[in-house]
C-alpha cells in the first residue's frame, strides 16, 4: 500500500473515532432528553467537527474540505428532488385509500403552535408546509451542514483517494446521513 493510501486510511480511522467520540456525548445526553433540537444539532455537527479536528491533527488546511455552495442549478435540485421522489409514494397511498391526506391531530397541533388556528385545517396545513419549506429550511440546512462537511468534505475524498474506483460512493452511501444540502467536494463534480 502506498504511503498516500496509508495516510488516507489513517485519516478515515481518526475521523470515525472522533465522530463516534463526539457523538457519544450528545447521544448520552439525548437518553434523558429525547428529541431536544440542540442535542440533535450537536449530533449532526459531530462529523463536521471530527473532519475539522482530523484535518488539524494531520496538519492539513481546512480549505481542503472543499465545501462550497453549488452552482445555481444544484441547490434548486437539492430542494426539489426529495419532493419529487416522495410525491409518487404519497399519491399512491392517498389514491388507493391506504392512508388519509393528513393527520388531523398533527395539523391541529401545528396550527396551534404556528398561530394558524383560525384557518381551516387544509389551509393551515398548506401554510405550515410553506413555512417549513422557507423559514424552516434555514435552520435545517445549518444543522445538516455539519454532516456534509464531515461526510462529503472529508470522508468521500479520502475514500476516493484510497479505495477502488467504485468504492467511495458505495461506502459513503452506506455510512453517511442523507441530507438536503448539496455539498460537492472538489474533484467530485
Amino acid at each position: 500500500m502506498s504511503e498516500e493510501k496509508s495516510r488516507s486510511w489513517k485519516k478515515i480511522g481518526v475521523f470515525y473515532v472522533l465522530t463516534l467520540t463526539f457523538s457519544a456525548l450528545f447521544e448520552f445526553l439525548d437518553l434523558r432528553s429525547s428529541g431536544n433540537v440542540i442535542l440533535i444539532t450537536g449530533v449532526m455537527w459531530c462529523p463536521g467537527l471530527a473532519a475539522i479536528a482530523t484535518k488539524r491533527l494531520f496538519g492539513e488546511s481546512l480549505r481542503e474540505l472543499g465545501w462550497s455552495w453549488g452552482t445555481g442549478r444544484w441547490p434548486f435540485w437539492a430542494y426539489v428532488i426529495p419532493v419529487l421522489y416522495a410525491l409518487p409514494a404519497y399519491l399512491a397511498i392517498w389514491i388507493s385509500g391506504l392512508g388519509g391526506f393528513y393527520n388531523v391531530e398533527f395539523v391541529a397541533k401545528a396550527a396551534k403552535e404556528y398561530g394558524l388556528e383560525p384557518l381551516a385545517a387544509p389551509i393551515a396545513l398548506i401554510a405550515y408546509v410553506l413555512l417549513s419549506m422557507t423559514a424552516g429550511f434555514i435552520p435545517k440546512t445549518a444543522r445538516a451542514l455539519g454532516e456534509e462537511i464531515g461526510w462529503r468534505g472529508l470522508l468521500v475524498p479520502e475514500l476516493a483517494s484510497s479505495a477502488a474506483s467504485c468504492g467511495p460512493r458505495g461506502i459513503s452511501r452506506r455510512s453517511c446521513s442523507a441530507t438536503t444540502t448539496r455539498a460537492r467536494p472538489r474533484g467530485m463534480r
